[in-house]
């Protein structure tokens, strides 16, 4: 496995872009290994959505989100080689801080009527996947759904900026100005976007500092934010791979208003859905996968050895 991951690394450095896709895009080695983990990230995010619509009947922290967020990630095989970073789960005026993580041994209640920032990094063979998400546990007021609506018409509008040799502050841009347009300008207090790869932060920083320009092979996270402080902050991350050909968003989890508004009577859609599949779950994990598949593969090697070994006696 230590080959595997050398030789995908090897092939990443020094071909930035291969010829792979029937319909003749090109795209980098990188390319599949981040979105495997960003589609390892989606399912995580709908496991701790289902999570969150507990909270109307049950004691739900930040740490149960947490934990269910974890399990999912191992379920589907990221961490099996590198271990991703702990989940960002903060709710209510924790929110408020781009990186509002709450001491371990003091995770909030989530609550009804609050705000909820979920951060996942996922990873596959190494490679990095991001994806955040905002959700409302209850019907939000008109400020929030105000500063949503702004959040995600920044980030849409920042991804469709996302091309090939455009340059990386253009995005930066694009996004501010939509924020600054509606008022909250002084509460976009990071940068648009950063790249990924094998680590978490690389190279572009998506700012208006930013002198580059995206290239072949590239893959981004855009995560423009709000931030009210002491009061809530929101925040919505997909992943772009930049192509020859164009730009694929790799992260696909709903972010539309209505999706991210938790309500009471979902809990009881959740609670029929893990019924259904506790009455017949195969849990195979990806890396029990590959094991099924190297069996297959020697037990091939095996049965075609014998033949040969019958056909010169």
């Amino acid at each position: 496995m230590k080959k595997i991951i050398a030789c995908a690394i090897f092939f990443t450095i020094l071909f930035p872009s291969l010829p792979l896709n029937e319909n003749g895009m090109f795209h980098s080695p990188k390319y599949f290994f981040i979105k495997k983990a960003a589609h390892i990230a989606d399912k995580a995010m709908e496991a701790a959505k289902n999570t969150l619509s507990k909270s109307f009947s049950q004691r739900i922290t930040e740490k149960d989100v947490v934990i269910a967020i974890e399990k999912s990630l191992k379920e589907n095989g990221s961490g099996e080689f590198f271990a991703a970073f702990s989940p960002i789960v903060a709710s209510g005026k924790d929110s408020s801080s781009p990186n509002g993580v709450p001491d371990n041994d003091n995770y909030n209640l989530i609550e009804p009527g609050e705000v909820v920032v979920i951060d996942i990094e996922a990873r596959y063979l190494g490679f990095c996947s991001e994806i955040t998400r905002t959700f409302f546990i209850g019907e939000p007021t008109t400020e929030m759904k105000k500063i949503y609506s702004t959040v995600l018409e920044a980030q849409e509008a920042a991804i469709k900026k996302v091309e090939l040799f455009a340059p990386v502050r253009e995005v930066d841009k694009e996004a501010r100005s939509i924020v600054e347009k509606n008022g909250y300008g002084d509460a976009f207090i990071h940068a648009t976007g950063h790249g990924l790869g094998m680590h978490r932060y690389e190279l572009p920083i998506i700012s208006s500092k930013s002198m580059g320009i995206f290239l072949p092979g590239e893959v981004v996270a855009i995560e423009p934010g709000i931030y009210l402080e002491g009061k809530y902050g929101m925040r919505i991350e997909d992943d772009v791979a930049v192509f020859l050909h164009g730009q694929e968003v790799l992260t696909h989890y709903p972010k539309d208003l209505k999706d991210v508004i938790i309500k009471e009577e979902q809990e009881k859609a959740v609670k029929m859905e893990e019924a259904s599949k506790k009455s017949y779950s195969p849990n195979i994990s990806w890396g029990g996968y590959t094991l099924l598949f190297l069996l297959v593969g020697i037990a091939t090697a095996i049965l075609f050895y014998i033949e040969y070994r019958r056909k010169r006696w």
